[in-house]
């Protein structure tokens, strides 16, 4: 089993000064070259892995859908050194947990391992208005919950935070696409022309050019004729959803929320993105092996447990 890492950083520059954005850009920029590099000799077998389930490519040469890129970044890591003290993997009693969903999985199928005393799932459209999903969010979760988001959920998540419709005891945020909070950095500006370029074209018409972009960028290997015919309605289910940028999503949103990140350690963007968050005060963890979906990783429970036991 591949041990977790946590990082615990503390803001150095103060929450609320002018000129701290254009500095942190700066500043995780300068980490760029370093940590590609750096994935780019540790990438764990990318192609049979997956985000949320919804294609699993491992044994049929289907492909998984979750905004992802090849691109890989990490920071160095410390050793893991816990949150305090063990507290197994039972719920606290009268706390809520409520999860989630990406992009792909729905509902309680996207938190296959997660048990169901005490928890509820959401259930958002992401080709629809993001406002609906906020309001969804808000009439499911009770006040001092603990709130569990993966991937693009997290965007509704932060939405009602930062609207106060919701009042979360905790933040559990996995492999967050929050490309809001880090605009300006390199990793993230390239990913949404990318994605940009991509719409473009099928708005104009040519889904097949949108797959030749995004299927390389997000799952690996091209965009081929001979296979477009079984990958179309994958293509299209893709492109259908709105792209988790151009919300407003602000990093402080979770200024006074005690606030966990799990990421994969496998691509720039995430990684990137966990770094804005520790910022405000986030915990970060990495649980390397499962790629985009950590909560699949055997040590995902036991790492929620011990920052709550803090909480």
């Amino acid at each position: 089993m591949v041990a977790p890492f946590l990082i615990r950083l503390h803001n150095r520059h103060g929450r609320n000064t002018p000129n701290r954005p254009k500095r942190l850009s700066t500043t995780l920029a300068s980490f760029q070259w370093t940590i590609s590099h750096q994935l780019a000799m540790n990438k764990v077998d990318d192609e049979n892995s997956g985000d949320d389930g919804e294609m699993g490519r491992a044994g049929n040469d289907r492909y998984q859908l979750e905004l992802r890129s090849l691109r890989g970044a990490h920071r160095k890591l410390s050793p893991q050194v816990g949150f305090g003290r063990e507290s197994g993997s039972q719920h606290y009693p009268g706390r809520m947990r409520v999860y989630v969903h990406g992009a792909g999985r729905q509902g309680r199928d996207a938190w296959p391992s997660t048990s169901d005393q005490g928890s509820r799932f959401a259930s958002l459209d992401f080709t629809g208005p993001m406002d609906a999903n906020v309001a969804s969010l808000a009439a499911l979760t009770p006040r001092n919950s603990v709130v569990f988001a993966h991937s693009a959920g997290a965007v509704p998540v932060f939405l009602a935070v930062q609207a106060r419709q919701i009042a979360a005891r905790a933040l559990v945020l996995v492999e967050p696409a929050l490309y809001d909070v880090a605009r300006g950095v390199p990793v993230i500006e390239d990913h949404i022309d990318a994605i940009t370029r991509a719409r473009a074209l099928s708005r104009g018409g040519d889904l097949f050019g949108y797959w030749s972009i995004v299927r390389p960028l997000m799952f690996g290997g091209p965009a081929e004729r001979s296979r477009w015919d079984e990958e179309r309605e994958t293509a299209e289910r893709f492109e259908a959803k709105q792209p988790p940028w151009g919300f407003g999503v602000a990093s402080s949103a979770i200024v006074g929320v005690p606030t966990l990140v799990i990421t994969g350690g496998w691509n720039a963007e995430y990684e990137t993105i966990a770094g804005v968050l520790i910022e405000e005060g986030a915990t970060h963890v990495q649980l390397r092996g499962a790629n985009h979906r950590p909560q699949d990783h055997s040590g995902f429970a036991d790492t929620v447990e011990r920052f709550l036991a803090g909480v």
